[in-house]
């Protein structure tokens, strides 16, 4: 979508298992990274 942005974070649990997850702001961004996980990087896209 024109004008809109989006963004990816990387999130870690346990040292060695990654997930990604995508978002339309930081707010939604860090409501989506699950309980125990740590926001390790955040990309727009």
């Amino acid at each position: 979508m024109k004008g809109s942005t989006e963004l990816i974070g990387h999130g870690r649990y346990r040292s060695a298992e990654f997930h990604e997850i995508e978002a339309d702001d930081m707010t939604a961004l860090r409501a989506k990274v699950p309980e125990g996980w740590q926001l390790l990087n955040v990309r727009s896209v």
